[in-house]
This record gives structure tokens, C-alpha cells and sequence, in this order.
């Protein structure tokens, strides 16, 4: 039974599909940790044994339908046997709804996309900060009246540099068990949370030189690891290899691009990572979680 006072959102996307189920399952997140609203997602909103047809048919009546249209979701939109293509049969009779495409790239949409403004973004790597205008535009189609009730346009501009605080600020974040982040130094107090339950890691950043930052081992326990030598990342599958490829430190390193690291936390996960890029205030780093 959802809150009829909250906003109903329906995320449609290819279920299996790399970057567009990773970035379904963040922009979830997203939504639900920083805003009033109801989000259907089945990941999260069935159990097993969930008739999930009942469930992509409840769910594609709400008001708000996001279509996070990769390559691979446009492609089962012409399988008659996929998920997508019940999801798309279902949302084209449904008049009431909204539906707002989200793309990865400029590009001409089939039915029923093709006269609708789409948005987009970088599904690859959510925490791009280059994503903050999309996630706001795509916020303010979600709730036009706080931006429409506003009465003069010195409000309206406070309104607006609050709103993008907050996302700008909300972004840092991971939920998947192995992505790209960007992260700007300056948000957040550097701190980013990777994965989510027994699997979570928050991890501190600052600045160090031009092209070293720092990375801390304030909020996970044990030690940092940090290796400096090449495909450390990749060779690193099992715990053991932590010996083989990394050095611990008690607290803190500096590290620079091409360094990996890795972290143990209280749940005996393990993270590795390494560091894509630093430019300026922003650092790039892919990572992994290594699985039980």
C-alpha cells in the first residue's frame, strides 16, 4: 500500500543489462534515501515467489514512469517474450502516466518515446558530476509545484541552488558490488559509501598534490591496503592475494593514478580499487567487491 501523498515512480529497465540495471539500482537508491517518494523497483519491491507480471502491471499504472533506455532495453523493446517489451505494451495504454526516457546518448526513439524531450546522462557512472543538471531536470518534472509555487525569481534561484546542493551533495554513493565512481573532493567532506549492507565501505578522500590525493581508513577498521604496482587490481581475487600484491598502512597513504587499494571491513568483505584519474578536485576510481 503506497502513500498516496508521495510521488509514485515506476523504473523500467533491462533487467541482466550492465550499466542500465547498475544505474537502476543506484538511481533507486537515490530517490528513496534523499526524497518523499514511492519507487517500484523490483528488485526491491518483490520476494520470491512474487508474481512479477502483477507486479509490472500495478507498477506501470503510477504517475511517473522512468525508462532508462540503453541499447539493450531498446533492442528487448522487439522481443515479445522480454520484460521490457510487457513494460512498454503496458505503459502505451496507459494515458495517465508520465514518462520520462533517460539516455546515454542523442538519439531518435521508437514508439511510445519518439515525441517525448528525454534526458540525458552518463548511466555508466552515476556519481559523474556532470550528471547534476540531468538529475535535476529529471527531479523537477518529478515535482513541478516546488519550482511553479515559487513566487518571485530571487525565490525561484534559491530554490534552485538548494535543490542542486542537495543532489550535488547526495551523490556520493555506490550501492552495486563493483562500478566506477567520481568523486569531488570538495562534497561531502570526501567521503564516499560503496555497496550497502554487510557489503558497505566508506571511504575518505583529500586532496594531496596535483596528481596524488590522499585516502583514509577513518570509517572501516583493520587496515588500508595500497599497491603501487601494476594490474594489482586485476590479479587481485582472493584475500590472500592482499599479502602478495598490497602494503598496510595503520591509517592513511598517498596514492596517485594507477594505485590500487583495498579495504577489509567489520563483516570480513573485501574491497579493491583502483584509481582511474585525479583532476583537480575530482578523483576517478573503478572498484570491486570481492564475494564470500
Amino acid at each position: 500500500m503506497t502513500d498516496k501523498s508521495r510521488a509514485d515512480i515506476f523504473i523500467s529497465y533491462s533487467w541482466g543489462e550492465g550499466n542500465g540495471e547498475n544505474f537502476a539500482t543506484w538511481l533507486n537508491q537515490f530517490l528513496i534515501e534523499n526524497y518523499d517518494v514511492n519507487v517500484f523497483f523490483d528488485k526491491t519491491s518483490t520476494h520470491p515467489g512474487s508474481n512479477l507480471k502483477s507486479f509490472m502491471s500495478e507498477a506501470t499504472n503510477v504517475k511517473y514512469i522512468i525508462c532508462v533506455c540503453t541499447n539493450e532495453y531498446l533492442k528487448r523493446m522487439e522481443v515479445e517474450s522480454s520484460g521490457v517489451k510487457y513494460e512498454v505494451d503496458r505503459i502505451k495504454v496507459n494515458h495517465d502516466s508520465h514518462i520520462i526516457p533517460l539516455v546515454e546518448a542523442s538519439k531518435e526513439l521508437p514508439e511510445p518515446f519518439e515525441y517525448l524531450k528525454y534526458i540525458k546522462l552518463d548511466m555508466s557512472n552515476p556519481t559523474n558530476p556532470e550528471n547534476i543538471k540531468a538529475y535535476y531536470e529529471l527531479l523537477n518534472y518529478i515535482f513541478p509545484d516546488e519550482v511553479n509555487h515559487v513566487s518571485t525569481e530571487y525565490k525561484q534561484q534559491v530554490r534552485k541552488v538548494k535543490n542542486i546542493d542537495k543532489i550535488k551533495h547526495s551523490l556520493a554513493f555506490n550501492p552495486n558490488d563493483k562500478g566506477v565512481v567520481t568523486l569531488c573532493l570538495d562534497v561531502n567532506d570526501g567521503k564516499v559509501d560503496i555497496g550497502r549492507g554487510k557489503q558497505k565501505f566508506t571511504i575518505s578522500w583529500s586532496k594531496g598534490g596535483n596528481d596524488s590525493v590522499y585516502i583514509y581508513n577513518d570509517y572501516i577498521g583493520n587496515c588500508l591496503h595500497v599497491s603501487h604496482k601494476a594490474n594489482s587490481f586485476k590479479l587481485t581475487k582472493m584475500p590472500i592475494d592482499l599479502i602478495s600484491y598490497f602494503t598496510s598502512y595503520k591509517r592513511a597513504q598517498l596514492i596517485y593514478k594507477g594505485d590500487s587499494f583495498a579495504f577489509i571491513n567489520k563483516d570480513d568483505f573485501i574491497l579493491v580499487g583502483e584509481v582511474l584519474n585525479i583532476a583537480s578536485s575530482n578523483i576517478k576510481f573503478k572498484y570491486k567487491i570481492l564475494q564470500q
